[in-house]
């Protein structure tokens, strides 16, 4: 394993943050979450039903809608992209998504590794068998770290990219990680590659702490934000930020956010 050292910053109750460099590929490129299970102020929600759209719905938009609900009382949100999806249809996402008990996509064996959650944070990271009820869930296809092994699958093109992923650890404390790196694929605008392989990824989570994690969609998808100020004062609405700095075109320097079929979201109560 390389030598990562992480550095945590509070950002509000129960969640903290650390940035890094992959490789050298980029400043500041990782941008880790560490969410405190225990705090009994944090809950969690993937997006519902209702909010699926066949063009997707940016992460930031997401947080938006919720966090200036008046059904909602939040000191902040935190979301990331999860599922993968059909770029053509993005109201189809893969893999088991589960939001406050409903369940919004059905299980599926390409998708079989899980975040589950209960409604009293209890989180598992499992090969999942269909049928499982749970509070919220997401999935992917790629385990990366398994009993705090770097299990991640070798190189496959690309080799690297932008890359997001999620963790937990079960002892002796449960906190959930939230992982993102950017990259972008070679063209005439960068030259090269930059991001991170799988085992990257694995990496980084061991050294934050994850004793088990998998991998969401990545490349153009990969998007961190939060939402937790007042930014105008004429309309009193809070507006969501970019953390981390998306390439939907992943071949161009230009940073904007891809509306996606699915976003996790972290809130941490009022």
């Amino acid at each position: 394993m390389s030598n990562i050292t992480i550095n945590w910053t509070n950002l509000c109750t129960g969640v903290d943050h650390a940035t890094g460099a992959n490789a050298g590929f980029w400043p500041d490129n990782v941008h880790i979450l560490r969410v405190d299970l225990s705090n009994p102020k944090i809950s969690f929600f993937t997006t519902p039903t209702e909010s699926l759209n066949p063009n997707g719905v940016m992460t930031t938009d997401l947080l938006n809608e919720y966090f200036n609900a008046t059904s909602i009382q939040a000191q902040a949100m935190f979301g990331i992209n999860a599922n993968y999806f059909d770029m053509d249809a993005r109201n189809n996402a893969y893999g088991l998504v589960i939001s406050e008990g409903n369940t919004v996509f059905p299980y599926s064996n390409d998708y079989p590794y899980a975040l589950v959650i209960t409604e009293q944070n209890e989180a598992s990271i499992i090969s999942l068998e269909p049928g499982t009820p749970y509070w919220t869930a997401v999935a992917g296809p790629t385990m990366l770290v398994q009993d705090g092994a770097n299990v991640a699958p070798p190189p496959q093109h690309p080799d690297v990219a932008a890359r997001t992923a999620i963790g937990i650890s079960v002892d002796p404390a449960q906190y959930l990680f939230l992982i993102t790196i950017d990259g972008l694929e070679c063209s005439s605008q960068t030259g090269s590659y930059y991001g991170a392989t799988y085992k990257d990824v694995a990496n980084w989570l061991i050294a934050a702490g994850a004793q088990n994690a998998f991998g969401l969609d990545g490349g153009g998808s990969t998007t961190m934000a939060i939402i937790n100020t007042i930014s105008s004062e004429a309309t009193g609405k809070a507006q969501a930020l970019l953390t981390n700095q998306p390439h939907d075109m992943e071949s161009s320097n230009a940073v904007a956010e891809r509306s996606v079929a699915v976003s996790f979201v972290v809130v941490v109560g009022s």
